[in-house]
């Protein structure tokens, strides 16, 4: 398959939800189906549709990815392209001071809802469908997953006059589409020199440290294409993800292990950095919302096992967040 012309430019949550944003401003059309879909309602809406990307809400409700607004409609929409990726507090829906509470104080008419688009594998799906449906599904906002497949879906599959929303297509296939080998891939794969008692001890140490963690802290072991690992969780509060994260090693950070927070709390992102410092001696790397740090060369070398090696440091860290957490919840 070709490479997108956004092949490596657009490769984070923001530059994903910003691309989104000006394709819908650039074409009524387009800008139409997209909003179809979101709220499954038949196009053409009527008059101008408005969207603003990054919007700071008033009164401190939050900064959702996209505001769309219409003659009858107000709508906010939240952007994830990680399965890991948790919500932050504003976007949880139970929050006194988030995006609900602030589409429910909409008085002029509008119809409100809040969609969440995000990975068809996303960790937290049923734990929001479940949420909407018994806690707040019935207070006057219209709640709703749709996928990044849903959006491919509506999508040019063909490359007529090398159009924009193609790109885009090939864009989200890369990142969100199903499972494909290339021909040297398949090759690959079945080269005897392919190093797959290596992935096999990989998955071997990421197993081991969620076992280390205990079944109370961490969560299940998930994989997908991109991504494979685990969470280190706080009561309801998912704190730390460990494991092999494609998008991050793309970016030249050529670890495979990596952990790190997305926590929107100062205190715990602060506590991480510094507790990362102390163990590892070196700073840890501000990716997006993220703060992230790695297992380096070292923990893998010698006769000792490399769980012990790993967890060892990994657990101050953790013990770090964790306490963070507790003190500023």
């Amino acid at each position: 398959m070709a490479d997108s012309i956004f092949h490596k430019l657009v490769t984070k949550e923001n530059s994903y939800s910003q691309l989104l944003c000006n394709l819908m401003n650039r074409g009524d059309r387009f800008c139409g189906m997209i909003l179809a879909l979101f709220l499954k309602e038949e196009a053409p809406f009527t008059g101008k549709i408005r969207v603003e990307g990054q919007k700071r809400l008033p009164k401190r409700h939050g900064q959702p990815d996209l505001v769309i607004e219409t003659s009858e409609w107000y709508v906010i929409i939240e952007v994830k392209t990680e399965r890991h990726c948790a919500r932050t507090k504003r976007q949880e829906l139970g929050a006194t001071n988030g995006y609900l509470s602030h589409l429910r104080g909409i008085e002029d008419g509008r119809r409100v809802a809040l969609i969440f688009l995000v990975p068809q594998n996303w960790k937290f799906k049923k734990a929001v469908e479940s949420d909407a449906k018994q806690k707040h599904g019935r207070q006057g906002v219209s709640i709703a997953i749709r996928t990044w497949g849903e959006l491919i879906r509506i999508l040019p599959d063909e490359d007529r006059t090398n159009s924009i929303l193609y790109h885009f297509r090939l864009l989200l296939e890369e990142r969100f589409g199903s499972i494909k080998f290339e021909e040297e891939e398949v090759n690959a794969l079945f080269n005897s020199e392919i190093p797959i008692d290596t992935v096999l001890k990989l998955n071997a140490v990421l197993e081991g440290l969620r076992q280390k963690a205990g079944k109370r802290t961490a969560t299940d072991m998930a994989m997908d294409k991109d991504e494979s690992g685990f969470y280190l969780r706080k009561g309801k509060r998912w704190l730390l993800f460990v494991g092999c994260w494609q998008t991050f090693w793309n970016e030249g950070y050529h670890y495979p292990i990596c952990f790190g927070t997305e926590d929107e709390s100062p205190k715990v992102k602060k506590a991480f950095r510094d507790a990362f410092q102390r163990t590892y001696k070196a700073e840890a790397i501000a990716f997006g919302k993220w703060t992230m740090g790695w297992v380096p060369t070292e923990d893998f070398n010698g006769p000792d096992d490399p769980v012990e090696k790993i967890w060892g440091r990994l657990e101050l860290i953790w013990q770090a967040v964790a306490k963070a957490a507790e003190l500023h919840s």
